[in-house]
């Protein structure tokens, strides 16, 4: 084998161990994903009545992967909403803060313009691991 294709394995072998490591974490899982991860979120409620003008939206995407702590925010979207449901919130989780083998919710506050909550998410909805996709409807409850 000449010296040049020897150079040119060597590299090849490095580089791709360079990457392997690049996208791995300490304890061998994917730490960084390539591209942000879309997400689309349907927001509902079944009560029938409508929001006062001036309310907000907010939508968050959280890592529950720690039970016993706080979720993490991973992506939020604010948004003003007039009229009824459903409200379509698009997000992207950047790269650095998806991690595969994490597990993410969606959640959703409506408030009304005095910032006091009028409905909330009861149960956070699976999205993008645990068997859900990148496209979730959270149905909203009464607040308190």
């Amino acid at each position: 084998m000449g010296v040049a294709v020897r150079i040119a394995l060597l590299s090849t072998i490095v580089s791709g161990l360079a990457c392997a490591s690049a996208s791995r974490g300490a304890d061998g899982e994917r730490s960084v994903a390539a591209t942000p991860k879309r997400v689309a979120v349907s927001v509902t409620y079944r009560e029938r009545i409508m929001v006062p003008s001036g309310s907000e939206l907010d939508v968050q995407i959280v890592d529950v992967t720690k039970g016993d702590s706080a979720a993490t925010t991973v992506a939020e979207k604010k948004t003003k909403i007039d009229g009824g449901p459903p409200y379509h919130v698009s997000l992207e989780i950047p790269p650095e803060l998806y991690i595969d083998s994490s597990r993410y919710h969606a959640r959703a506050e409506i408030m009304r313009p005095d910032s006091t909550t009028m409905f909330v998410t009861r149960h956070g909805v699976p999205v993008l691991t645990m068997g859900a996709g990148d496209s979730v409807e959270v149905v909203v409850g009464m607040g308190q």
